[in-house]
């Protein structure tokens, strides 16, 4: 554990700890020591043969450590107490809670954890480490097409456990945690592509365009990042620009409308093709990953779209607004 108690009852990081003093557990109370060396990062950890009442175990590698440390002290190792257990979340704010894993955990251990935070009523994310699984080629694009699509040849065992997270669901997310071949620092959100019968392929995933890449992040991350969907990510542009929308989608439940007359031109276009209407330069546009669906959000007057001679759908993105 990173935080202890010290006498005076006050939360001590382990970096700013004083060795000779005492600490206690946050959470059963016992005796702590600090262990600080040139190897590993500062911690402090239960003496020999002495059980803690937090049954869980939990991640104790220098990755999962420094992951804590990009987020603001107050919202390390926050305990959460429910029904009569007592729990320690890597990171919590509001009613959100991140926990991140890179050694292996169990099936049983992940499905008690997630299932313990969501009755207390938290949000989970979940931030795996896979860079061996990435370096290795086990996890490589599916399609150069579209790059958001993966292949995962040995897929951890203990994410088939949980419910299958969707684009809207914010009580469990799932994220991939790897460094790409050009440094890049990449947290990718999950959602596994569907098999037979409606049942996810966990040997395919997709991944949001939105992914968290940290070399943009110049200050701690924010926990709320880890829990934003499309929609919010739009609205929240969208309300930058100060923009009035309206939303033109299918209104058929799993069918996209072909096409529809434009209400600022009137103009016949469609939703497919270099002139389709995601790329006009007044037009924001939402992919959904289930089925290639498009949210059309018509921000005119307002221009949310840079368009140059070249892009697809530039004549488009010209037509003159009567």
């Amino acid at each position: 554990m990173q935080i202890a108690i010290d006498k005076g009852g006050k939360r001590t990081p382990a970096y700013n700890a004083k060795i000779g003093e005492r600490y206690q557990c946050p959470i059963c109370g016992g005796e702590v020591i600090l262990r600080r060396g040139s190897i590993n990062i500062d911690h402090f950890a239960h003496r020999p043969n002495e059980r803690c009442a937090d049954s869980w175990h939990y991640d104790m590698s220098e990755w999962h450590y420094s992951m804590q440390e990009r987020f603001p002290e107050d919202q390390r190792e926050v305990i959460v107490n429910y029904m009569g257990q007592t729990h320690r979340a890597d990171i919590l704010h509001g009613n959100q809670i991140i926990e991140f894993q890179h050694s292996p955990i169990s099936i049983e251990e992940l499905e008690e954890r997630n299932n313990f935070y969501n009755a207390a009523g938290y949000s989970v994310a979940w931030v795996f480490d896979v860079q061996e699984q990435y370096d290795s080629k086990a996890i490589t694009i599916a399609d150069h097409d579209r790059a958001t699509m993966y292949k995962w040849s040995n897929p951890k065992r203990c994410l088939q456990c949980l419910p299958q997270p969707n684009e809207y669901n914010k009580e469990l997310i799932i994220y991939l945690y790897w460094i790409d071949e050009d440094g890049y620092e990449w947290f990718h959100r999950v959602i596994w592509s569907t098999g037979n019968y409606g049942s996810p392929d966990f040997k395919k995933f997709i991944v949001s365009k939105y992914g968290i890449n940290s070399n943009d992040t110049k200050s701690f991350l924010s926990v709320g990042n880890f829990f934003e969907t499309y929609d919010d990510l739009l609205k929240k542009r969208l309300s930058e620009l100060n923009c009035r929308y309206e939303i033109k989608n299918s209104g058929v439940k799993g069918k996209l409308r072909q096409s529809y007359i434009c209400p600022k031109t009137n103009v016949y276009v469609k939703n497919f093709g270099e002139t389709a209407c995601r790329y006009c330069r007044y037009c924001a546009a939402i992919k959904e990953l289930y089925d290639n669906r498009f949210q059309m959000y018509c921000c005119y007057p307002n221009q949310v779209n840079e368009v140059t001679e070249g892009h697809p759908g530039y004549e488009c993105s010209n037509i003159p607004i009567f």
